[in-house]
């Protein structure tokens, strides 16, 4: 199923291009001072920083809310500084929780045992005509206090789709909260794939999709207490909009 789903997203967006008519993301997303966004999203699993905190298929109901520069999504809050589609810098703050509403029930482990945190961030995207690199720099405000970032680079190989690859680091006590006691600093986590972006959706709506595989760095970070040897793992993000 989930070969025949990418089979299909890619099919659509070639032909697209073959008939000539595919509108573009910034045409699609249409400037205004305002909007409210709602949707639902599908995952195949949950991690973060690449520590898996569930493996198993999770929905979850999307509602955003943008002011001309501010945007709230879910549990972060993200002030942009330029064209959001163009070079730009943002800064947010976001609230984690390992094991929040929506998640199918699962008892208490190690792989979701981490404290709730808040996390602020400033983020530089440079966009060219196939290229996008960024760094985001994130810092903890009530845990561990520390810092981690993470690199990406992005090639458009058609208007709608894109290779990515991230690369993630972290300082030690920042490492440790993600992959627990052993964790050392330093790079901890890589992942690559494709993101697709697709305009067809029915009633005016948008998708966007990525299809990534996550893999955790260093001999100490795959042996810490809260990943305790994982091995490397496939994503599936989908995300359906409409706008109000």
């Amino acid at each position: 199923m989930l070969l025949t789903f990418i089979i299909f997203s890619l099919t659509s967006i070639l032909a697209s291009t073959e008939a000539g008519a595919t509108p573009s993301p910034k045409e699609m997303l249409a400037e205004k001072n305002w909007h409210i966004g709602y949707g639902f999203a599908s995952r195949r699993v949950k991690h973060f920083r690449g520590a898996l905190i569930h493996d198993g298929t999770s929905y979850l109901p999307l509602l955003s809310y943008r002011y001309k520069n501010l945007s709230f999504r879910g549990p972060q809050i993200i002030y942009t500084i330029g064209h959001p589609r163009k070079t730009h810098s943002e800064l947010g703050i976001r609230y984690f929780d390992d094991n929040p509403p929506f998640l199918p029930d699962v008892a208490e482990s190690y792989t979701n045992s981490r404290t709730s945190a808040i996390d602020v961030h400033y983020k530089y995207t440079h966009q060219s005509s196939y290229w996008k690199w960024g760094l985001k720099l994130s810092y903890n405000l009530d845990r561990y206090k520390e810092f981690y970032a993470e690199a990406s680079v992005a090639y458009k190989v058609h208007p709608l789709l894109q290779l990515t690859y991230h690369l993630d680091m972290g300082q030690k006590n920042a490492n440790v909260y993600a992959y627990g006691t052993g964790a050392s600093g330093g790079s901890s986590h890589h992942y690559y794939g494709i993101r697709a972006f697709l305009p067809f959706v029915p009633y005016k709506g948008i998708a966007f999709i990525n299809f990534e595989k996550h893999e955790l760095l260093k001999h100490e970070n795959k042996r810490a207490s809260l990943v305790d040897q994982q091995e490397a793992f496939w994503n599936l993000f989908i995300m359906l909009l409409w706008r109000i």
